[in-house]
């Protein structure tokens, strides 16, 4: 059931996503919240779950967008996997460094997509990527990182299975 509510969640996020949220540009800079949304889960939940949300909200932001269908899902699942691993043991004890992790991440994801868009011939102007796109974009996100990861790890410590073993 879990995973149907995360799905329904990304759906609705990649929807806000490409309608309202890309309007909320400060400057180039333009925050991704679906990528935002994965990247919190990874570092809260750990690499198989956030897995799971940057397929489904990579997928869901490529149909709602004008982009080629599955380099939003491969990219968001690249970095949920690398968040997911790094997140559990270093961004336990320290509230600022989920802010470094999404910043780290969404540098990433941007590099990783416009690989992916050159692979597939699109024009790719690296300098506009990083300067343009992925910088300003990093920032806005790890700004919002400060609010939106607690709200996560909140959730996840609230909803994770606990195993009860009995003798």
């Amino acid at each position: 059931m879990r995973y149907v509510l995360a799905a329904v969640f990304m759906a609705l996020l990649a929807a806000l996503q490409v309608s309202v949220f890309s309007r909320l540009a400060v400057g180039s800079a333009v925050p991704q919240f679906v990528l935002l949304s994965v990247v919190a889960w990874s570092l809260a939940r750990g690499p198989a779950e956030g897995i799971f949300w940057g397929f489904c909200g990579g997928v869901f932001y490529d149909l709602a967008s004008s982009g080629p269908v599955g380099v939003s899902a491969l990219a968001m699942m690249a970095v949920a996997a690398v968040a997911g691993i790094f997140g559990g043991r270093a961004f336990g004890t320290n509230p600022l460094l989920p802010m470094v992790g999404v910043f780290v991440s969404t540098l990433v994801y941007c590099v990783v997509v416009g690989f992916v868009l050159a692979t597939l011939h699109y024009r790719t102007d690296w300098s506009a990527v990083i300067t343009d796109v992925a910088l300003p974009t990093a920032l806005a996100n790890a700004v919002l990182g400060l609010i939106v990861y607690p709200l996560f790890a909140f959730v996840a410590s609230h909803t994770a299975r606990r195993v009860r073993v009995e003798f």
